[in-house]
C-alpha cells in the first residue's frame, strides 16, 4: 500500500472522508520524513479534535440502517455511543454489528435469496420454467451449503433427463 493510500484509508475509518490536501501532504510527509508508523498515524487522527466531536448518534443510526436495515434501539445506541467514545471507529462499528447474531441471520437470508434467485434463473433459462419446490429447495442447499456455483449448477441441469428431452439430446 502507497503511504498516501494509507494516509487516505486511515482517514476515511477515522474521520469518514477524504482527507484535504494540507493533511494529506502533512501526514504523507510525518509518514515519509518523520518516520512515523501507521499506528501513529492513527493514534493521531483518533485524538484529533474532529475524531472527538464526531456525532455519533448520527453515525450509529447510519449504521444501523445501513448494515442491519433498522434504527437502533435505545440500549444499542447507548451502548455504541460509549464505544465510540472510548474510540471505536465507524468501519468497527459497522464490522461489530455485521458480526452480530442479527446481522449474521440477515446475512444468512440475504444469501439463501441470493440462491434462490440463481436456481430460478438457470430453471427458467435451461428449462424454460420455473423450479418445483424440491428442485429450488435441493439446489440452492447446494449453493448454500457446499459451495457450488453458477457453472456447476448449470452443468448439472444439463445433465439431466428433463434438459436432454427438452433440448433433443
Amino acid at each position: 500500500m502507497t503511504v498516501e493510500r494509507t494516509v487516505r484509508a486511515a482517514y476515511r475509518d477515522y474521520l469518514g472522508r477524504e482527507p484535504d490536501s494540507q493533511g494529506l501532504r502533512f501526514y504523507v510527509g510525518r509518514l515519509l520524513d518523520a518516520g512515523w508508523s501507521e499506528a501513529q498515524l492513527r493514534e493521531e487522527l483518533r485524538s484529533s479534535p474532529e475524531f472527538q466531536q464526531r456525532d455519533l448518534d448520527a453515525i450509529i443510526r447510519r449504521a444501523y440502517r445501513e448494515v442491519l436495515g433498522r434504527e437502533p434501539d435505545p440500549s444499542g445506541l447507548a451502548s455504541y455511543k460509549r464505544g465510540l467514545g472510548r474510540g471505536m471507529t465507524e468501519p468497527e462499528l459497522r464490522a461489530e454489528l455485521a458480526r452480530s447474531r442479527e446481522g449474521v441471520g440477515l446475512q444468512a437470508r440475504e444469501s439463501a435469496r441470493l440462491a434462490r434467485e440463481l436456481v430460478t434463473r438457470v430453471y427458467r433459462d435451461l428449462l424454460k420454467r420455473d423450479p418445483d419446490p424440491s428442485g429450488l429447495d435441493t439446489y440452492t442447499r447446494a449453493i448454500l451449503e457446499k459451495g457450488w456455483d453458477e457453472r456447476r449448477l448449470r452443468d448439472t441441469i444439463r445433465k439431466s433427463d428433463e434438459f436432454r428431452r427438452l433440448h433433443g439430446g
